[in-house]
């Protein structure tokens, strides 16, 4: 029963309750099931970012080139987030590293800011094609050219 201030009688409120059908279910079941692929997808990229990892790391300033995918990590604009750069002979993975309180001296690669760390491997077509295919289906942004 539910009373306002001062009132003096109340509301009896009832609900029935039943199973959800399968034409009901399908919906969240398919948004359950796209955000599992999703984070298996952001799992499986970072897995590639490891291989890449155990690549070279060029000394100097390094500009890579190409198609860049990002590979989530956080936001660029406070000196994180994390991409792939897709190009004609290498494929880079580089992890922004210019946020407050970084140590820059690692840094390899020229960005917009403090810089950032990069990796490469030699480009192969395979690899390429699963980097874009994991960072579209983990919901990243793909095909920004740099």
């Amino acid at each position: 029963m539910s009373f306002g201030v001062g009132a003096e009688r109340g509301h009896i409120f009832g609900a029935t309750c039943r199973a959800a059908t399968e034409e009901e279910l399908r919906p969240i079941r398919s948004r359950i099931e796209e955000k599992a692929r999703s984070k298996q997808a952001a799992k499986d990229l970072e897995a590639v970012a490891e291989r890449v990892r155990k690549g070279e790391r060029p000394e100097g300033r390094n500009r890579p080139e190409g198609e860049v995918v990002s590979a989530g990590g956080g936001e660029p604009a406070y000196g994180g987030g994390q991409w792939f750069v897709i190009g004609a002979d290498w494929i880079w993975f580089v992890e922004n590293n210019g946020g407050d309180g970084d140590d820059w001296s690692p840094n390899n690669v020229t960005t917009g800011g403090a810089g950032a760390i990069g990796w490469r491997v030699p480009a192969e077509a395979g690899l390429a094609e699963q980097i874009r295919e994991l960072a579209a289906t983990a919901g990243y942004t793909c095909g920004n050219k740099n």
